[in-house]
């Protein structure tokens, strides 16, 4: 065995012996799979997704403004004092018999019947005006309420009118309606603005229940 000395480099060095331990794993970072996407770069996927979302966001749309007609007509009833009920008849009474009749009650003892016109009635009225042609507005107005009220009064205590039905001549049913009218003419004054006033508030309350689109909420 060969002296070693110190600081004698002159030996051959001796190689370190290979490590037989496994190599060192890499780290490997998890990838976020991606949305394939087509050649225009766009993805099939989320196109779909938003198509579906497009369409639930439609049919939300659609079913708020279907319902939203009925909650802004039930609302108006209720502002003006109208069941739902009361509507609903006077619906049914003008769409299956024509008319819708109305007890008012004018006194404690005396009421009347009024019922709604037909378009024959409003014809009539414009035909006195154009041949009547009243000058003054008040002669005007007068004309038209004592028609209207002539055309719907079918009751007033015990005083019933005649109301052909639409098979009747034309002559019988103008015939009923003169014969309205000469009552109303010799009715007294303050009775006849009184009526005035309630066929108005009944007209305006058929008015509002009959307004465009209110059939559809039944």
């Amino acid at each position: 065995m060969e002296e070693v000395k110190i600081g004698d480099f002159s030996q051959p060095l001796v190689e370190r012996p290979e490590s037989t331990a496994p190599p060192a794993l890499a780290a490997t970072v998890p990838t976020v799979p991606t949305t394939p996407t087509g050649p225009d770069g766009t993805s099939p996927a989320a196109d779909k997704l938003d198509a579906a979302e497009k369409r639930l966001n439609e049919k939300a749309k659609e079913t708020e403004e279907a319902l939203k007609p009925k909650v802004d007509y039930e609302a108006l009833l209720k502002r003006e004092g109208i069941s739902m009920e009361d509507a609903a008849k006077i619906v049914d009474d003008v769409l299956f018999q024509g008319h819708y009749m109305e007890t008012v009650q004018i006194s404690k003892r005396i009421s009347v019947d009024f019922r709604t016109r037909q378009a024959k009635d409003t014809a009539r009225t414009m035909v006195y005006l154009e041949i009547a042609k009243p000058l003054y507005e008040n002669h005007f107005s007068e004309v038209i309420s004592k028609h209207s009220l002539a055309a719907a009064l079918e009751r007033v205590g015990e005083d019933k009118f005649s109301f052909p039905g639409h098979s009747a001549t034309r002559d019988a049913i103008e015939d009923a309606f003169q014969k309205r009218l000469e009552y109303v003419n010799n009715l007294p004054d303050p009775v006849l603005r009184l009526l005035f006033v309630k066929l108005s508030k009944f007209d305006e309350k058929v008015r509002v229940v009959l307004q465009e689109g209110a059939i559809e909420n039944f």
